[in-house]
C-alpha cells in the first residue's frame, strides 16, 4: 500500500481523470471524436449524434439526450451541426500535458517484470518508493495497488490493458488472457 505522502500525486491523478471525464461523450462514454455542439451547448460525438438522429426518424429535429432541448438539424444533416472547437482544443492541450508528465517506457519487457523491480510511477513522482504491482500497457505507467484503483475507477481507462507484474497475464476489464 502506498504511503500517505503519495496522496498529492494520487490527487493529481484524480484531477487528470476529472479533466479526461470532461472530454468524454455522454452517449458512448468514450473520448470525443469529431465533437459537435447542439443549440443547448451540450457536446456529443458526431457519430453518436448521427446514430441518435437516424434512430429518431430523421424529422429535422434532434432532442438533446442530456437536457431534452430540441435542436433543428441543418439541411446537410448532422455534419452541419456546429463543431465544438473548444472541446478539440482541450483534448489537444490535455494530450500534450499527459505526454510531458508521464514517463515513457519504463519496462523493456513487461511480461518478465517482477514486483520490486520498478516503483509505482505516481508514488515515485512524490518521492515515495512503493513497489509497482501493475503496469498499464496503454499509459506505459507502473502502479501500486492504490494508484491502480484510481486508474481503474475512471471509465476512460476501461479498455486499457493492464498487466499484474507477478503474473504473465494481461487484463482487459474483468477478463484475463494468459500470455505465451
Amino acid at each position: 500500500m502506498a504511503m500517505a505522502g503519495a496522496g498529492a500525486e494520487r490527487d493529481a491523478l484524480e484531477l487528470e481523470l476529472e479533466l479526461e471525464k470532461l472530454l468524454e461523450c455522454p452517449i458512448c462514454m468514450e473520448p470525443f471524436t469529431d465533437p459537435k455542439m447542439l443549440s443547448c451547448y451540450h457536446t456529443f460525438c458526431e457519430k453518436c449524434l448521427q446514430d441518435l438522429y437516424n434512430n429518431s426518424g430523421r424529422s429535422g429535429n434532434l432532442y438533446c439526450p442530456t437536457c431534452r432541448k430540441q435542436t433543428s438539424v441543418p439541411a446537410d444533416g448532422i455534419t452541419g451541426v456546429p463543431n465544438d472547437f473548444k472541446m478539440n482544443e482541450m483534448k489537444d492541450v490535455i494530450g500534450r500535458v499527459q505526454t510531458r508528465v508521464r514517463p515513457q517506457g519504463n519496462v523493456s519487457n513487461p511480461s518478465q517484470t517482477r514486483p520490486g523491480d520498478n516503483a509505482c510511477n505516481p508514488c515515485q513522482a512524490s518521492n515515495q518508493i512503493v513497489p509497482a504491482t501493475w503496469r498499464c500497457i496503454h499509459c506505459e505507467m507502473m502502479y501500486c495497488e492504490d494508484c491502480m484503483d484510481v486508474h481503474n475507477s475512471h471509465s476512460l481507462f476501461k479498455r486499457h490493458e493492464v498487466l499484474r507484474l507477478h503474473q504473465s497475464t494481461v487484463t482487459w476489464g474483468m477478463c484475463e488472457v494468459r500470455l505465451k
